[in-house]
């Protein structure tokens, strides 16, 4: 009966043995990192000439946090800037123009710097980091708009993790057409680059979940609502959404929105592109438009110490060694 004992509790040892064998072995990773790049927005009549009267208020905002085990790191990843195109602006002038605190959740074995956009990949560590700046911004110093972000995190012993940011920025567009026909039609153009580069990766399957997700958008409005929704998708042509009596053109070499998932279905999903973006809008009257941007990335990352199937199995060699002692 002592050997039978034994025997039960040497298996049950061995197989939880084996789960966190595994579980040592495997990395459960996720990055989203994004660049956009020489943004630049142009208001023309239809002879190319510049219809941007100027400018009105301008608002811009980095965000940016991680957490792991819960724990989150207490400095705050929030930065917000704004001003008056031409006369008045509390962003920097020097880059980066707006950057929040570089997030780096307690207890990391990696730390992230300032404007450090390193990919330190799945690498045998538990960290979880993010950081976001707006590098250069027309509105600031006229040169072409510049935004980098990053979320990244990793668990081999830890149980979960995430990080994320986002940039935003809201801006009051004044312009005036030269009208000399009925048929002519202010234009709006906003071309940029992109780099994209996002992962979700669990080295052994059955030991996690792992998400990476990443969004880009823009609307641009008047005083009568939304005129377009542009959320690039890598299908040119297919604009989100666009009303009538305006006309949307784009080129998306690859789709700036997505949400790529690591399991035992899929072990490894990622994407890693570099591009040129462009959207054109027609038909605009004088007036005063509003544009907003929005870019984020994020990754939720989950650890299962011990899996499943070799958990149930020594629960239920323990119960069989108990139904055992019973009958003796």
């Amino acid at each position: 009966m002592k050997a039978s004992r034994k025997g039960l509790a040497l298996a049950f040892a061995t197989t939880l043995g084996l789960g966190l064998a595994g579980n040592a072995s495997a990395d459960v990773y996720a990055r989203g990192y994004l660049l956009t790049d020489d943004l630049l927005i142009t208001v023309s009549n239809p002879d190319g000439s510049n219809a941007l009267g100027g400018a009105g208020a301008f608002l811009f905002s980095t965000d940016a946090n991680a957490s792991l085990s819960n724990n989150v790191d207490p400095a705050n990843g929030l930065a917000q800037c704004g001003g008056i195109f031409g006369v008045f602006t509390d962003c920097s002038i020097a880059a980066p123009v707006l950057s929040g605190t570089v997030q780096n959740a307690p207890g990391g074995g990696v730390v992230r710097g300032e404007s450090d956009y390193t990919i330190f990949g799945p690498n045998g560590l538990d960290y979880s980091n993010a950081e976001a700046e707006i590098t250069d911004a027309t509105l600031v110093n006229l040169n072409p708009t510049s935004v980098e972000q990053i979320a990244e995190s990793n668990l081999v012993n830890r149980r979960i993790a995430s990080a994320n940011t986002s940039v935003e920025s809201s801006t009051v567009l004044d312009v005036s057409f030269v009208v000399e026909s009925e048929e002519d039609e202010g234009i709006f153009t906003i071309e940029f680059e992109a780099f994209l580069d996002a992962m979700a990766d669990v080295t052994d399957p059955s030991l996690g979940l792992a998400q990476a997700n990443t969004s880009w958008t823009l609307t641009l409005r008047n005083e009568g609502g939304d005129i377009v929704r542009w959320t690039p998708d890598g299908q040119s042509g297919a604009v989100a959404s666009c009303i009538a009596g305006f006309t949307c053109e784009d080129e998306d070499p690859f789709s700036l929105n997505n949400a790529l998932v690591s399991s035992t279905a899929t072990p490894q999903d990622a994407i890693n592109e570099d591009g040129e973006f462009q959207l054109t809008v027609s038909g605009l009257g004088s007036g005063v438009y509003n544009l907003a941007l929005a870019a984020t990335t994020s990754t939720q990352v989950i650890n299962v110490p011990v899996p499943g199937t070799l958990l149930l199995m020594g629960v239920g060699l323990l119960a069989a060694g108990g139904l055992s002692r019973r009958k003796k």
